[in-house]
């Protein structure tokens, strides 16, 4: 099958250019190497720090502050058990408004392992064994990314940790320090001067 543009990788970016392109009236394919593709079925996904933070914007009631005082005033009442499963409801949510955004615009969704036979043709190995062969003369390889671990900094999954293990924290960290100017870490940076 031929496309105009394939996206390797569901990150935020892929979701982006996947839509740009659809919406320049491009054949678009996007690949992504979770079991059964549906938004929601790797429970092995790390959740957005912008889950996150919406979570806490709902659950302070930060965004409605005025009309409920009570609820911005329990805000430190908040456990992580609480934060991490409005975070993951949140995720679920966006994914499947992602999901349906890309169905809308006639993005094929696809799931399997991929990879390259040649520069301008993939192979995708889905969950049922078939094997498809895709090919364009466009790639755009938008898989994510992962926190950067300094063998200098001693990591030990409380004290110092990445953003990755700050999500799976079993206490709300009350101070925090935040090392590294990139997205996420000023995402968490923000974060804590609301909760």
């Amino acid at each position: 099958m031929r496309y105009d543009l394939i996206v390797i990788g569901r990150s935020p970016s892929g979701h982006h250019g996947a839509l740009a392109a659809a919406k320049l009236r491009k054949r678009v394919a996007i690949v992504d190497d979770c079991a059964g593709f549906e938004y929601g079925a790797n429970q092995n996904r790390t959740v957005p720090s912008q889950a996150i933070r919406e979570a806490i914007l709902l659950l302070t009631g930060f965004r409605h502050r005025d009309l409920f005082p009570e609820l911005f005033q329990r805000r430190r009442q908040i456990t992580a058990a609480q934060l991490h499963s409005l975070s993951n409801e949140v995720t679920m949510q966006a994914e499947a408004s992602a999901s349906a955004e890309l169905s809308e615009h006639g993005v094929e969704a696809i799931s399997g392992s991929i990879r390259f036979v040649s520069p301008h043709e993939v192979e995708v190995r889905q969950t049922s064994r078939a094997v498809r062969r895709l090919t364009s003369d466009r790639f755009l390889i938008a898989v994510g990314s992962k926190p950067v671990r300094p063998t200098w900094i001693p990591f030990d999954g409380q004290t110092v940790v990445d953003t990755d293990e700050l999500q799976k924290l079993n206490q709300i960290p009350r101070s925090m320090i935040v090392v590294g100017g990139g997205v996420r870490g000023l995402e968490h940076a923000v974060r804590r001067t609301w909760s």
